[in-house]
């Protein structure tokens, strides 16, 4: 009998985090989901979810800054684990100021993730890939910046908004001048060894979501941009502060850590984005901040 897909919750628990999955039969006469639940084996620090699998970031178990970090893709429907990361991405948690993997993306077989490595002044970020069915880390693109790792003040390049659903996955690499603000941006369909401009300009930042025709951009004014996978402006709408964008995805995302999910079976997808940077201290457990965290520019990330 064939079973889809219909939530997925996670449970936080230290040190460790419980991963939860509730799928439905397809026949009509099902009467409830059925949950499944698997340990994580470690702290979960980013997740997301297409179809039938669920990727996700475990980090060490006995010491949060040691090696042993890795991504994970769990097939609920056939209980199959695979390891899709290798020696580099085990690392990411062992220099004083990164944060480690802080955005993971998948559709269909296909996996993307983002670690943010650095120090007392410098950042970097290298966006990895790999597939599920031939599991192989690959750097595929890196972004350097330097400045004051304590104020958070940053000049250079930047890699994220890391989406992904049906086959597609997309994220935003942008640049910030020596006051903070974003000179340049861009969105790029992430490939398996490369990544690829489809569209440019300050306004494609803030990819929230995505599946295989469409990218769902909410943008520092307030509105939502749809872009097709060649880089077209589909469509261009100015909702309240949360909308529906798209069928599939509920995004959250936090600074500190940017752990990311996804379900793709939810009646509609929102996409959370911070409006300004004047109100940051009151959104300080806000999850709008976690996959667009705000500094001097509201469409820069920290």
């Amino acid at each position: 009998m064939a079973r889809r897909v219909t939530n997925i919750r996670r449970l936080a628990f230290a040190p460790a985090l419980v991963l939860t999955v509730l799928l439905a039969s397809a026949s009509a006469a099902a009467t409830a989901p059925r949950m499944t639940v698997k340990a994580a084996g470690g702290p979960v620090h980013a997740l997301a979810m297409d179809g039938g699998r669920v990727a996700y970031d475990v980090g060490n178990s006995r010491n949060s800054s040691g090696v042993g970090n890795k991504v994970l893709v769990w097939n609920v429907l056939t209980g199959r684990t695979t390891q899709v990361s290798g020696k580099p991405t085990s690392a990411a948690d062992v220099t004083s100021t990164g944060r480690g993997v802080r955005e993971v993306a998948i559709a269909g077989a296909r996996v993307a993730w983002i670690v943010n490595q650095g120090g007392n002044t410098e950042s970097d970020d290298s966006l990895y890939a790999s597939s599920v069915t031939t599991p192989k880390e690959r750097r595929i693109a890196a972004a350097r910046r330097s400045g004051d790792a304590s104020s958070g003040g940053f000049q250079g390049n930047w890699i994220g908004g890391l989406v992904g659903s049906g086959g597609r996955i997309a994220a935003n690499r942008w640049t910030t001048d020596a006051t903070g603000s974003v000179a340049e941006g861009e969105l790029d369909l992430v490939g398996t060894r490369s990544v690829t401009r489809i569209a440019s300009g300050t306004a494609t930042l803030g990819a929230s979501a995505a599946d295989a025709d469409r990218i769902a951009v909410a943008r520092s004014d307030g509105t939502v941009a749809v872009y097709s996978p060649r880089g077209t402006q589909l469509l261009t709408v100015a909702p309240p502060s949360t909308v529906d964008v798209a069928p599939g995805t509920t995004f959250s995302s936090s600074r500190r850590r940017e752990r990311s999910s996804s379900t793709t079976h939810a009646p509609a997808r929102t996409a959370r984005r911070c409006r300004s940077a004047a109100d940051a201290r009151q959104r300080r457990t806000s999850t709008c901040r976690r996959r667009w965290p705000c500094t001097r520019s509201a469409t820069s990330s920290t």
